[in-house]
């Protein structure tokens, strides 16, 4: 582990480095220099790198516990977390290694849920497990609750719903084999429930997931499948695209926040992301095409999105921002070069992006130089958030029978849509409110014929949403 000084001096000579580039390289440099400032850097050279890329680090997530927001990286020993609530002393909290580890390991994955990290490697065939770590005491320590391959080993990307609380698990090694995706019920996070396992001669290497619908990148088979698999027993197909620019190993997408936008990557050298109209699944387009434009053999990785900003990790070319606030146009903000020599060859460099965290940090793993957390000065990142204009204050009871009492506090007049979903995503029940500023409370009968079992209350006002799981009873 590293020490939070060590790592502030590699950062502030970074800086200068980048400062000395911006002299030096001209516009692109100066770009980099004014909207991207490098607040923290850290690698260990004491993990081993992969014998294959010669990688020591791969994927990066964001999330927050308590208020506070943490960063996590992967490296060929295990998982790594930092607190990033102080942005001037981002520090490294805890560590645990993986089941399999060592210079064997190039991939995991990592995704949060309701205060738990899940965490996944793709080698180490009948050692690696799933591992489940309980955020709870942070910052002072995470504590593994959950670390076996009885469910599943071997996993290159998943997702979480965490509106509906299911795991979808992408290219799965079993006990008893392979498949290529596989869902499991999160309704006791420290102990998933297998629901459905999918092995029908797709290669989802990795999948985009919202309200039961995946967007699925099916590998060497060059395709988008989007498939809804409310009803696990009876998935649906709405839609694909197979036919499309630079097709080539169809490897990760994200889908735009508010509109029917999708932008996907194929893992190839020179091969463009692709921006997807999907408005319509049985008739999805191709609206435009871009990269980072650096060099021929320039590839590009895991894309994501926050508002109208796309946000990619170029490998060897390093962090890129596009705006898609036109997606028939996308155009050019900022980039960062993280990986060093100027090659293009094999894979390396820039691996993973996350820029979803309320402050607007950005954090960028790369595989060669470790973890990278940058503010982005000028793109207004953390305030395009738009203050609640509701807060819910209690939902009782819970479980609950033929009533619920549901408590509103209201910062101004707001119409607002209250509405009741099963576990299958369809809507049992819904009214219109009309909340007045200040307290409100609805009292709110259920309908006498509404079956035993888990339902999701949401309450939405435009940007503003609130939801939570709730159990229903049967009557006395």
């Amino acid at each position: 582990m590293e020490f939070p000084s060590f790592a502030a001096a590699r950062a502030r000579c970074l800086r200068a480095f980048v400062a000395f580039l911006a002299l030096t390289a001209g516009h692109v440099a100066f770009a980099q220099s004014v909207s991207l400032e490098l607040l923290y850097n850290w690698t260990n050279p004491n993990f081993a790198p992969s014998t294959v890329f010669a990688n020591t680090y791969n994927e990066c997530w964001g999330f927050v516990q308590d208020g506070k927001e943490y960063g996590v990286i992967g490296t060929s020993w295990g998982t790594h977390i930092f607190d990033l609530s102080d942005p001037e002393n981002i520090r490294p909290v805890d560590s645990v290694q993986g089941a399999f580890s060592g210079p064997g390991v190039i991939h995991r994955d990592f995704e949060d849920y309701k205060g738990y990290l899940y965490a996944v490697c793709d080698e180490g065939s009948g050692i690696s497990t799933l591992q489940i770590m309980d955020l709870r005491y942070l910052p002072d320590s995470v504590s593994v609750v959950y670390d076996s391959k009885d469910l599943l080993s071997l996993t290159h990307n998943i997702a979480i719903d965490t509106v509906y609380g299911r795991l979808y698990c992408f290219l799965v090694g079993f006990a008893p084999g392979f498949s290529s995706m596989a869902i499991f019920d999160l309704a006791d996070p420290e102990n998933p429930s297998l629901m459905a396992i999918h092995n029908d001669g797709t290669q989802v290497h990795d999948g985009y997931v919202r309200d039961h619908i995946v967007y699925m990148n099916d590998g060497y088979n060059g395709r988008v499948l989007v498939m809804d698999w409310t009803d696990t027993d009876n998935p649906v197909v709405l839609g694909s695209i197979d036919s499309y620019p630079d097709r080539g190993y169809n490897h990760s997408g994200w889908l735009h926040d508010t509109e029917p936008v999708f932008v996907f990557a194929d893992e190839n050298h020179g091969a463009l992301m692709k921006v997807l109209d999907v408005s319509d699944l049985t008739d999805i387009n191709v609206l435009s095409t871009f990269a980072s434009e650096v060099d021929p053999m320039s590839i590009v990785h895991n894309p994501v999105f926050r508002g109208d900003y796309l946000f990619s990790a170029h490998y060897h070319d390093g962090l890129y921002i596009h705006d898609l606030s036109d997606p028939t146009n996308p155009t050019y903000v900022t980039h960062y070069k993280t990986y060093v020599p100027t090659d293009h060859t094999s894979y390396r460099g820039a691996w993973g992006v996350y820029p979803r965290l309320p402050s607007g940090l950005i954090i960028v793993s790369d595989m060669q130089y470790g973890l990278f957390v940058f503010r982005a000065n000028g793109l207004g990142l953390g305030q395009e958030v738009v203050p609640p204009s509701f807060a819910v204050t209690g939902v009782s009871p819970n479980p609950f029978a033929e009533r619920l009492l549901v408590q509103i506090q209201a910062q101004e007049a707001v119409k607002a849509r209250i509405f009741l979903s099963d576990m299958q995503g369809r809507i049992v029940c819904e009214r219109t409110l009309n909340l007045m500023a200040g307290a409100n409370s609805l009292d709110w009968p259920m309908d006498a014929e509404l079956a035993t079992g888990l339902y999701v209350l949401r309450l939405e006002s435009g940007a503003v949403q609130f939801s939570e799981q709730l159990v229903k009873f049967g009557r006395d």
